[in-house]
Protein backbone atom coordinates (compact mmCIF):
# COMPACT_ATOMS: atom_id res chain seq x y z
CA UNK A 1 0.00 0.00 0.00
CA UNK A 2 1.73 3.00 -1.06
CA UNK A 3 -0.10 5.96 -0.60
CA UNK A 4 -1.54 6.72 2.99
CA UNK A 5 -5.36 7.16 3.73
CA UNK A 6 -6.52 10.83 4.12
CA UNK A 7 -9.07 11.22 6.85
CA UNK A 8 -11.41 13.60 8.08
CA UNK A 9 -11.53 13.01 12.46
CA UNK A 10 -13.02 14.06 14.87
CA UNK A 11 -11.27 13.71 18.39
CA UNK A 12 -10.95 17.00 20.36
CA UNK A 13 -12.81 18.62 22.93
CA UNK A 14 -13.49 21.76 20.21
CA UNK A 15 -15.05 19.08 17.54
CA UNK A 16 -17.65 18.17 19.87
CA UNK A 17 -19.02 22.11 20.33
CA UNK A 18 -19.50 22.11 16.73
CA UNK A 19 -21.74 19.39 16.80
CA UNK A 20 -25.50 19.01 17.76
CA UNK A 21 -25.91 16.60 20.89
CA UNK A 22 -28.43 15.31 23.13
CA UNK A 23 -27.39 12.62 26.63
CA UNK A 24 -23.83 13.11 26.72
CA UNK A 25 -21.23 14.74 29.07
CA UNK A 26 -17.98 15.45 28.14
CA UNK A 27 -14.68 13.97 29.60
CA UNK A 28 -11.68 15.22 28.05
CA UNK A 29 -11.69 14.96 24.49
CA UNK A 30 -14.66 12.18 24.24
CA UNK A 31 -18.04 12.08 25.29
CA UNK A 32 -19.69 9.61 27.21
CA UNK A 33 -23.49 8.49 27.57
CA UNK A 34 -24.97 9.98 30.89
CA UNK A 35 -26.39 6.69 32.16
CA UNK A 36 -28.06 8.51 35.06
CA UNK A 37 -29.93 10.59 32.72
CA UNK A 38 -30.88 8.36 30.32
CA UNK A 39 -30.10 5.39 28.27
CA UNK A 40 -29.91 7.09 24.43
CA UNK A 41 -27.87 9.82 23.07
CA UNK A 42 -27.79 11.40 19.84
CA UNK A 43 -24.92 13.17 18.17
CA UNK A 44 -25.35 15.20 14.64
CA UNK A 45 -22.64 16.87 12.92
CA UNK A 46 -22.28 19.81 10.53
CA UNK A 47 -22.85 18.90 7.65
CA UNK A 48 -19.52 17.73 5.04
CA UNK A 49 -18.89 19.74 2.26
CA UNK A 50 -16.45 17.91 -0.01
CA UNK A 51 -16.85 20.59 -2.95
CA UNK A 52 -16.89 17.76 -5.47
CA UNK A 53 -19.71 16.78 -7.09
CA UNK A 54 -20.17 12.41 -7.08
CA UNK A 55 -17.70 13.01 -4.40
CA UNK A 56 -16.85 9.40 -3.17
CA UNK A 57 -17.34 8.50 0.96
CA UNK A 58 -15.67 5.49 2.00
CA UNK A 59 -15.15 4.48 5.38
CA UNK A 60 -16.32 5.54 8.58
CA UNK A 61 -14.57 4.14 11.54
CA UNK A 62 -15.52 5.28 15.46
CA UNK A 63 -13.17 4.72 18.38
CA UNK A 64 -13.93 4.17 21.78
CA UNK A 65 -15.40 1.91 24.39
CA UNK A 66 -18.36 0.19 23.53
CA UNK A 67 -19.61 -2.58 25.73
CA UNK A 68 -21.62 -5.63 24.85
CA UNK A 69 -24.89 -4.38 25.75
CA UNK A 70 -24.48 -0.93 24.10
CA UNK A 71 -25.75 -0.45 20.31
CA UNK A 72 -24.81 2.43 17.60
CA UNK A 73 -26.30 3.06 14.64
CA UNK A 74 -25.65 5.49 12.30
CA UNK A 75 -27.61 7.93 9.66
CA UNK A 76 -25.61 9.12 6.71
CA UNK A 77 -26.65 10.52 3.35
CA UNK A 78 -25.11 12.22 0.64
CA UNK A 79 -26.31 14.44 -2.27
CA UNK A 80 -25.38 16.72 -5.09
CA UNK A 81 -26.14 20.81 -5.02
CA UNK A 82 -26.24 23.48 -3.26
CA UNK A 83 -29.48 23.03 -1.14
CA UNK A 84 -29.04 23.23 2.87
CA UNK A 85 -30.26 20.70 5.11
CA UNK A 86 -33.13 23.02 6.27
CA UNK A 87 -35.03 21.86 8.31
CA UNK A 88 -32.80 19.19 10.02
CA UNK A 89 -29.90 21.37 10.07
CA UNK A 90 -32.09 23.99 12.46
CA UNK A 91 -34.00 21.46 14.78
CA UNK A 92 -34.32 21.84 18.35
CA UNK A 93 -32.12 18.40 19.67
CA UNK A 94 -33.78 18.94 22.94
CA UNK A 95 -36.83 17.60 21.41
CA UNK A 96 -38.30 13.91 22.76
CA UNK A 97 -36.23 11.17 21.59
CA UNK A 98 -39.04 9.65 19.43
CA UNK A 99 -38.98 12.90 17.53
CA UNK A 100 -35.33 13.25 16.79
CA UNK A 101 -35.29 9.61 15.27
CA UNK A 102 -38.36 10.01 13.25
CA UNK A 103 -36.52 13.47 11.96
CA UNK A 104 -33.27 11.30 11.01
CA UNK A 105 -35.22 8.54 9.72
CA UNK A 106 -37.21 10.48 7.29
CA UNK A 107 -34.27 12.35 5.45
CA UNK A 108 -31.70 9.11 5.85
CA UNK A 109 -33.87 6.19 5.39
CA UNK A 110 -32.31 3.14 7.96
CA UNK A 111 -29.74 3.72 10.10
CA UNK A 112 -26.71 1.59 9.44
CA UNK A 113 -26.20 -0.71 12.82
CA UNK A 114 -23.56 -1.70 14.57
CA UNK A 115 -21.79 1.47 12.82
CA UNK A 116 -18.65 1.73 14.83
CA UNK A 117 -16.97 0.24 11.76
CA UNK A 118 -18.74 0.56 8.32
CA UNK A 119 -18.49 1.30 4.80
CA UNK A 120 -20.60 4.01 3.73
CA UNK A 121 -20.29 3.67 -0.31
CA UNK A 122 -21.95 6.68 -0.72
CA UNK A 123 -21.32 9.26 -3.77
CA UNK A 124 -22.80 13.04 -3.30
CA UNK A 125 -20.47 16.41 -2.70
CA UNK A 126 -22.19 16.78 0.43
CA UNK A 127 -22.52 14.22 3.65
CA UNK A 128 -24.67 14.48 6.21
CA UNK A 129 -23.62 11.82 9.34
CA UNK A 130 -26.15 11.51 13.13
CA UNK A 131 -25.92 9.09 15.83
CA UNK A 132 -27.79 7.16 17.91
CA UNK A 133 -26.23 5.66 21.06
CA UNK A 134 -27.98 3.42 23.51
CA UNK A 135 -27.01 1.59 26.25
CA UNK A 136 -28.64 -1.22 28.14
CA UNK A 137 -26.11 -2.13 30.82
CA UNK A 138 -24.57 -0.63 33.50
CA UNK A 139 -21.66 0.45 31.72
CA UNK A 140 -21.91 3.42 29.18
CA UNK A 141 -20.65 4.03 25.74
CA UNK A 142 -17.85 6.30 24.94
CA UNK A 143 -16.43 8.00 21.85
CA UNK A 144 -13.09 8.92 21.78
CA UNK A 145 -12.89 9.81 17.90
CA UNK A 146 -14.78 9.66 14.61
CA UNK A 147 -12.46 9.25 11.26
CA UNK A 148 -14.26 9.22 7.57
CA UNK A 149 -12.08 7.85 5.10
CA UNK A 150 -12.11 10.92 2.38
CA UNK A 151 -9.27 9.30 0.10
CA UNK A 152 -6.22 7.41 -0.38
CA UNK A 153 -4.45 4.05 -1.49
CA UNK A 154 -6.94 1.42 -2.45
CA UNK A 155 -6.95 -2.40 -3.66
CA UNK A 156 -8.56 -1.65 -6.71
CA UNK A 157 -6.33 0.67 -7.98
CA UNK A 158 -4.03 -2.15 -8.63
CA UNK A 159 -6.39 -3.99 -10.85
CA UNK A 160 -7.22 -3.14 -14.90
CA UNK A 161 -9.17 -0.37 -15.29
CA UNK A 162 -12.41 -2.58 -16.05
CA UNK A 163 -12.75 -3.36 -12.77
CA UNK A 164 -11.83 -0.43 -10.57
CA UNK A 165 -15.60 1.44 -10.82
CA UNK A 166 -17.10 -1.80 -10.35
CA UNK A 167 -19.32 -1.49 -7.43
CA UNK A 168 -19.19 -5.02 -6.52
CA UNK A 169 -15.59 -5.90 -6.89
CA UNK A 170 -14.79 -2.32 -4.62
CA UNK A 171 -16.99 -3.75 -1.79
CA UNK A 172 -15.33 -6.56 -1.84
CA UNK A 173 -11.99 -5.56 -1.89
CA UNK A 174 -13.20 -3.06 0.68
CA UNK A 175 -12.98 -5.95 3.34
CA UNK A 176 -9.63 -6.87 2.76
CA UNK A 177 -8.48 -3.03 2.48
CA UNK A 178 -9.29 -1.91 5.57
CA UNK A 179 -7.78 -4.77 7.08
CA UNK A 180 -4.15 -3.60 5.88
CA UNK A 181 -4.98 -0.04 6.56
CA UNK A 182 -5.81 -0.96 10.08
CA UNK A 183 -2.72 -3.09 10.32
CA UNK A 184 -0.48 -0.05 9.16
CA UNK A 185 -1.79 2.29 11.42
CA UNK A 186 -1.13 -0.24 14.13
CA UNK A 187 2.44 -0.48 13.46
CA UNK A 188 2.90 3.06 12.60
CA UNK A 189 1.82 3.25 16.25
CA UNK A 190 3.77 1.02 17.96
CA UNK A 191 6.02 3.99 19.50
CA UNK A 192 3.30 5.34 20.81
CA UNK A 193 1.96 2.02 22.11
CA UNK A 194 5.25 1.11 24.00
CA UNK A 195 6.11 5.15 25.18
CA UNK A 196 6.69 4.91 29.36
CA UNK A 197 5.67 8.65 29.11
CA UNK A 198 2.59 8.06 27.80
CA UNK A 199 0.02 9.83 30.39
CA UNK A 200 -2.53 7.34 29.53
CA UNK A 201 -2.92 5.04 32.35
CA UNK A 202 -4.26 1.77 30.42
CA UNK A 203 -0.68 2.29 28.18
CA UNK A 204 1.12 1.75 31.97
CA UNK A 205 -1.02 -0.85 32.90
CA UNK A 206 -0.58 -2.79 29.29
CA UNK A 207 3.52 -2.62 29.49
CA UNK A 208 3.36 -3.75 33.27
CA UNK A 209 1.34 -6.72 32.68
CA UNK A 210 3.30 -7.39 29.74
CA UNK A 211 6.65 -7.78 32.04
CA UNK A 212 5.12 -9.84 34.33
CA UNK A 213 4.84 -6.50 36.80
CA UNK A 214 1.24 -8.39 39.25
CA UNK A 215 -0.41 -6.93 41.97
CA UNK A 216 -3.22 -3.76 42.66
CA UNK A 217 -3.10 -0.06 43.96
CA UNK A 218 0.05 0.70 42.51
CA UNK A 219 0.36 4.25 41.46
CA UNK A 220 1.76 5.37 37.82
CA UNK A 221 4.96 6.40 38.88
CA UNK A 222 5.24 3.18 40.84
CA UNK A 223 4.77 1.36 37.89
CA UNK A 224 6.93 3.44 35.94
CA UNK A 225 9.97 3.06 37.75
CA UNK A 226 9.58 -1.03 37.86
CA UNK A 227 9.34 -1.17 33.82
CA UNK A 228 12.01 0.81 33.43
CA UNK A 229 14.22 -1.78 35.70
CA UNK A 230 12.03 -4.96 34.60
CA UNK A 231 14.95 -7.03 33.21
CA UNK A 232 17.28 -6.53 35.37
CA UNK A 233 14.56 -6.83 38.26
CA UNK A 234 13.62 -10.49 36.21
CA UNK A 235 17.11 -11.69 36.68
CA UNK A 236 16.58 -11.60 40.37
CA UNK A 237 13.09 -12.80 40.71
CA UNK A 238 12.11 -15.13 43.45
CA UNK A 239 15.42 -14.96 44.65
CA UNK A 240 16.10 -13.59 48.53
CA UNK A 241 17.24 -10.24 46.92
CA UNK A 242 14.11 -9.77 44.74
CA UNK A 243 11.98 -10.12 47.53
CA UNK A 244 13.47 -7.97 49.71
CA UNK A 245 13.68 -5.24 46.56
CA UNK A 246 9.83 -5.97 45.95
CA UNK A 247 8.90 -5.34 50.08
CA UNK A 248 11.18 -2.26 49.50
CA UNK A 249 9.12 -1.04 46.69
CA UNK A 250 5.92 -1.70 48.29
CA UNK A 251 6.17 -0.31 51.57
CA UNK A 252 9.18 1.69 51.79
CA UNK A 253 10.58 -0.32 54.46
CA UNK A 254 13.98 -2.43 54.69
CA UNK A 255 12.67 -5.97 55.93
CA UNK A 256 14.73 -8.64 57.57
CA UNK A 257 13.87 -11.61 55.37
CA UNK A 258 14.67 -14.95 58.14
CA UNK A 259 15.21 -18.24 56.28
CA UNK A 260 14.57 -21.81 58.12
CA UNK A 261 17.99 -22.74 57.44
CA UNK A 262 19.44 -19.65 59.16
CA UNK A 263 17.56 -20.45 62.29
CA UNK A 264 17.47 -24.57 62.47
CA UNK A 265 16.09 -25.16 65.78
CA UNK A 266 17.86 -28.72 65.36
CA UNK A 267 21.64 -27.49 64.52
CA UNK A 268 23.77 -28.89 66.78
CA UNK A 269 25.40 -24.94 67.31
CA UNK A 270 21.76 -24.05 68.33
CA UNK A 271 21.58 -23.85 72.51
CA UNK A 272 18.00 -22.54 72.03
CA UNK A 273 16.58 -24.35 70.09
CA UNK A 274 12.94 -24.00 71.92
CA UNK A 275 13.19 -20.30 71.55
CA UNK A 276 13.66 -20.71 67.64
CA UNK A 277 11.21 -22.97 66.98
CA UNK A 278 8.99 -20.89 68.90
CA UNK A 279 9.45 -17.82 66.70
CA UNK A 280 10.05 -19.02 63.51
CA UNK A 281 8.79 -22.94 63.70
CA UNK A 282 9.78 -26.08 61.86
CA UNK A 283 8.82 -25.76 58.22
CA UNK A 284 11.51 -25.77 56.00
CA UNK A 285 9.66 -24.16 53.12
CA UNK A 286 8.85 -21.09 55.56
CA UNK A 287 10.83 -17.72 55.51
CA UNK A 288 10.12 -14.71 57.81
CA UNK A 289 9.41 -11.50 56.39
CA UNK A 290 9.90 -8.97 59.44
CA UNK A 291 8.91 -5.52 59.10
CA UNK A 292 8.71 -2.36 62.22
CA UNK A 293 5.33 -2.11 63.03
CA UNK A 294 4.58 1.41 61.40
CA UNK A 295 4.67 -0.25 57.78
CA UNK A 296 1.10 0.05 57.81
CA UNK A 297 -1.32 1.94 58.65
CA UNK A 298 -4.36 0.09 58.28
CA UNK A 299 -5.36 -3.65 58.17
CA UNK A 300 -6.45 -3.51 54.85
CA UNK A 301 -3.31 -2.13 53.67
CA UNK A 302 -1.52 -5.44 55.06
CA UNK A 303 -3.87 -7.50 53.61
CA UNK A 304 -3.38 -5.91 49.69
CA UNK A 305 0.56 -6.42 50.54
CA UNK A 306 -0.05 -9.95 51.53
CA UNK A 307 -2.12 -10.87 48.06
CA UNK A 308 0.65 -8.96 45.90
CA UNK A 309 3.55 -10.41 47.67
CA UNK A 310 1.95 -13.89 46.92
CA UNK A 311 2.89 -13.54 43.33
CA UNK A 312 6.50 -12.97 44.22
CA UNK A 313 7.72 -15.68 46.33
CA UNK A 314 8.80 -19.22 45.28
CA UNK A 315 6.26 -21.42 43.89
CA UNK A 316 6.04 -23.89 47.19
CA UNK A 317 7.46 -21.60 49.80
CA UNK A 318 5.56 -19.58 52.25
CA UNK A 319 6.30 -16.43 53.89
CA UNK A 320 5.00 -15.19 56.99
CA UNK A 321 4.63 -11.81 58.21
CA UNK A 322 5.55 -10.39 61.21
CA UNK A 323 5.43 -7.32 62.85
CA UNK A 324 8.12 -6.19 65.35
CA UNK A 325 7.44 -3.75 68.30
CA UNK A 326 9.43 -1.13 68.90
CA UNK A 327 11.39 -2.43 71.85
CA UNK A 328 13.12 -5.81 73.57
CA UNK A 329 10.88 -8.12 75.11
CA UNK A 330 12.73 -11.96 75.77
CA UNK A 331 11.15 -14.71 74.01
CA UNK A 332 9.88 -12.24 71.56
CA UNK A 333 11.04 -11.14 67.63
CA UNK A 334 13.72 -8.61 69.58
CA UNK A 335 17.08 -7.13 67.23
CA UNK A 336 19.75 -5.66 69.13
CA UNK A 337 19.73 -2.04 66.18
CA UNK A 338 16.87 -3.26 64.39
CA UNK A 339 13.76 -2.87 66.85
CA UNK A 340 15.43 -1.94 69.97
CA UNK A 341 15.01 0.95 72.53
CA UNK A 342 17.17 1.07 75.48
CA UNK A 343 16.32 3.07 78.59
CA UNK A 344 13.32 5.10 76.85
CA UNK A 345 11.54 6.50 80.31
CA UNK A 346 7.62 6.76 79.97
CA UNK A 347 5.73 7.90 82.90
CA UNK A 348 2.58 6.65 83.48
CA UNK A 349 -0.52 6.69 85.83
CA UNK A 350 -1.83 3.03 86.38
CA UNK A 351 -5.54 2.46 87.25
CA UNK A 352 -8.39 0.41 85.83
CA UNK A 353 -8.66 2.31 82.29
CA UNK A 354 -5.12 1.94 81.59
CA UNK A 355 -2.75 -1.76 80.91
CA UNK A 356 1.06 -1.93 80.71
CA UNK A 357 2.70 -2.75 77.15
CA UNK A 358 5.28 -5.42 77.35
CA UNK A 359 7.89 -2.45 75.56
CA UNK A 360 6.92 0.61 78.00
CA UNK A 361 9.88 0.99 80.99
CA UNK A 362 8.24 2.79 83.89
CA UNK A 363 10.73 5.24 85.64
CA UNK A 364 10.76 8.29 87.49
CA UNK A 365 8.75 9.25 90.41
CA UNK A 366 6.34 11.65 89.35
CA UNK A 367 2.48 10.79 89.13
CA UNK A 368 -0.10 12.49 87.51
Amino acid sequence: MGKSQKKLNYMRAEDWLRCKSKGFIREGDSLMLDLEKTRTAFLILPVIDSGEHGYFWDRLSLKGFFPKDSAVSVYAKTWDGNERVGELEDFNISLSDEKIRKKLYDFTGLPISKGTDSLLFLRGRKLFLAFEFSAGGREAPRLDAMSVTVDGDHMTDYLPAIYRNDDFTRRFLSIFNSMFIDMEERIGNLPEIFDLNSDRPEVIKMLASWLAISGSRYSDEQLKEWIQTAFEDYENLYTKKGIRRSIKRMTGKDALIIEHFEVDPNSISNIDSEIYERLYGADPFTFFVLLPEDTFRSREEKEIFLANMADLIPAGRKMELIIMKEGIQLDWHSYLGVNSVVGDYTRVKIDENMSLQFDTVIGGTEYR
